[in-house]
């Protein structure tokens, strides 16, 4: 038999035995796998062929090959574990499309708070706001570091955006809790009392809602504002009417 042609029998063979590897390995490990993988190769081709050159060139080969089939398999898995990572804890948008890497400017946000570092802190996290206007924690946060330092009309006016951003949502209830931490700041602020009666009435908290109405009467009625005052009572009588309109006819009189 010509050499040419026990080379290429060779090569079958070893394409059969690595056909087989997959059932060898889970029984025996890769390493006895190879070895006898080699063993088997050299031993059959001498047997067929009766050619010790011949059967040591397709044994190596055969290990040859194997080696690198292993290899490939190690790339892959370790390629779709780092794909599974990534899939479960995608970076965010703006790390991947601005070069803004989210995660290092909150962790320094967070040390600069911790040292009490309060100004240096707002700035980090206004960044993280100007990256990302929808992320309400960070929102909140500079509202906090606004109202601590001083600016406290900043500080209102980023809550007061917070709370509009919930009640957008549809997040009624943690607008409501924004909105009663403005009144915790500043008590004196009308409007939030309108906005929250809005939101318990949107909650169908109607009793809620009355008491922030009632408290725009008070303001509305010592300030001399009549007209305002009546227009709020005419609002609580459509929430209990039985209790109100007595005093809708004492304003209007």
């Amino acid at each position: 038999m010509g050499l040419i042609l026990q080379i290429a029998l060779g090569i079958v063979l070893a394409v059969i035995i690595l056909a087989l590897l997959p059932v060898i390995i889970p029984l025996i490990g890769i390493g006895l796998a190879f070895v006898l993988l080699l063993a088997f190769s050299a031993l059959v081709i001498w047997l067929l062929f009766n050619h010790p050159i011949v059967a040591l060139a397709i044994a190596l080969l055969t290990g040859i090959v194997y080696l690198i089939k292993v290899s490939l398999d190690a790339i892959s898995r370790a390629f779709r574990k780092q794909l599974a990572r990534k899939e479960a804890h995608p970076l965010p948008d703006d790390e991947i499309t601005h070069g803004f890497n989210r995660s290092r400017s909150l962790l320094k946000a967070q040390e600069l708070f911790k040292a009490k570092k309060f100004q240096e802190a707002l700035t980090e996290y206004m960044d993280i706001a100007t990256h990302d206007p929808s992320d309400t924690r960070t929102l909140l946060m500079v509202g906090d570091l606004q109202v601590k330092i001083g600016q406290t009309t900043e500080g209102l006016e980023t809550y007061r955006k917070v709370g509009e951003q919930y009640a957008g949502d549809g997040f009624f209830l943690k607008a409501t809790a924004v909105f009663k931490q403005i009144l915790k700041t500043d008590p004196s602020k009308v409007s939030v009392y309108l906005r929250l009666a809005e939101l318990y009435k949107q909650l169908g908290l109607n009793s809620e809602a009355i008491k922030q109405y009632q408290v725009v009467v008070r303001h509305y009625e010592n300030n001399g504002l009549k007209k305002e005052s009546l227009d709020i009572l005419r609002k609580m009588a459509e929430l209990e009417p039985e209790n109100t309109e007595s005093k809708i006819k004492h304003a209007s009189s």
